[in-house]
C-alpha cells in the first residue's frame, strides 16, 4: 500500500494507488495532486521506510469501504439500507466508478414499489430518468391524497416543481383511468338475452336524477351489481389508477356476492367475471401509460 484514505469518522484505508487510478479518473487526479505532499508513514516490517499520502475524504468509512468492494476483487454486498445506497450512489457520482453506478441503478430499482418516493427522489437528483419513471409509475399504486400528505427526507433535494410534476402526474393518470373506466362502461350491451332479463331480480335502469355520464343506462338496463361495481371502480382509480384495483377484494367479493343472488347474473356474468376484471385492469393500464 502507498497510500491512506481517512474517512470522516477517522478511520485509515491503507490503499494501492495504481488500482485507485485505474477504478477511478477522481481518485487518479486527487492521487497527482498528492504526490508531492506525502507524509512519513510506519516502516514496514522489512525496516524499510514507507512513505504514506494521506487523504481525507468526507465519506464516511462504511460508504468508504463499500465504495472500495468495487476498486479491489472483493465480495460485494448489497447496501444494509436506503440511506446507505444513497450514500454509496452519491459517492459513485462523484468518484465516477461506471461499475459502482451501474450496480447501485439496480440496487435502486430493488426497492420499488416499498420506497418509490424515496426512489424517485434519488433518481431525479442524479438523473436517472427510466429509474424516475418506474418509480412515478409505483407510486400510482397509492392514493393521490395519500402521495400528497406523504413525506420523506430525499424531497428536500429536489426542486419543489419537480414534485409538483409528480403530483400532476398521478392526477392525470387518475383521470385516464376513471374515463377508460366509464368509456367501457358504456359501450355494455347486456350479457343476458332477453328472455332471461325478464327473469333477472337485478337488472335496472337508472332514472333522470343519475349523473349525465351514466345517461346511457337510462336506456340500457344492467345489473344493479355491475352497475355499482364499475360505479366504485371509476371512483377507485381516479385516486389510485393502478390495473390491478379491478380485482381489489372488497370490490370484487360485493360484486360476486350480489351477482350470485341473480339467476340470470348468476350464469351469464360470473363464470367469466374474473377474466373479465383483468381485461378491464389491462385497459386501465393501457390507457395509464399514455400519459
Amino acid at each position: 500500500a502507498d497510500v491512506i484514505f481517512r474517512s470522516s469518522d477517522a478511520v485509515d484505508f491503507r490503499l494501492h494507488s495504481a488500482l485507485l487510478s485505474l477504478a477511478s479518473p477522481v481518485f487518479r487526479q486527487m492521487l497527482e495532486d498528492r504526490l508531492a505532499e506525502r507524509t512519513p508513514g510506519p516502516p514496514a516490517k522489512d525496516g524499510t521506510a514507507i512513505c504514506y499520502g494521506i487523504i481525507f475524504v468526507p465519506e464516511d468509512s462504511a460508504t468508504l469501504a463499500s465504495l472500495l468492494r468495487h476498486v479491489y476483487p472483493l465480495t460485494r454486498p448489497s447496501p444494509p439500507s436506503f440511506s446507505a445506497l444513497k450514500s454509496l450512489l452519491a459517492a459513485a457520482y462523484k468518484y465516477d466508478i461506471a461499475p459502482l453506478i451501474s450496480a447501485a441503478r439496480l440496487a435502486l430499482l430493488s426497492y420499488l414499489p416499498g420506497e418509490a418516493l424515496r426512489v424517485f427522489a434519488v433518481a431525479h437528483r442524479f438523473n436517472l430518468p427510466a429509474i424516475r419513471a418506474a418509480a412515478a409509475k409505483a407510486l400510482l399504486r397509492i392514493s393521490y391524497q395519500e402521495l400528497r400528505h406523504r413525506y420523506v427526507e430525499e424531497l428536500e433535494e429536489i426542486p419543489a416543481a419537480d414534485y409538483f410534476r409528480l403530483l400532476v402526474y398521478h392526477d392525470q393518470c387518475g383521470q385516464a383511468a376513471a374515463t377508460c373506466v366509464l368509456t367501457h362502461a358504456l359501450t355494455y350491451s347486456g350479457a343476458c338475452s332477453p328472455s332471461k332479463k325478464r327473469n333477472s331480480t337485478c337488472h335496472v335502469f337508472l332514472d333522470e336524477r343519475s349523473a349525465e355520464a351514466w345517461a346511457h343506462f337510462r336506456a340500457h338496463s344492467a345489473p344493479r351489481w355491475w352497475l355499482m361495481y364499475v360505479y366504485k371502480l371509476a371512483l377507485v382509480v381516479r385516486n389510485r389508477p393502478w390495473g390491478d384495483v379491478t380485482l381489489d377484494r372488497g370490490l370484487w367479493r360485493s360484486a360476486l356476492t350480489r351477482a350470485a343472488e341473480c339467476e340470470c347474473c348468476r350464469v351469464n356474468f360470473l363464470p367469466g367475471f374474473r377474466e373479465y376484471a383483468e381485461g378491464l385492469g389491462g385497459d386501465i393500464e393501457r390507457a395509464v401509460a399514455k400519459v
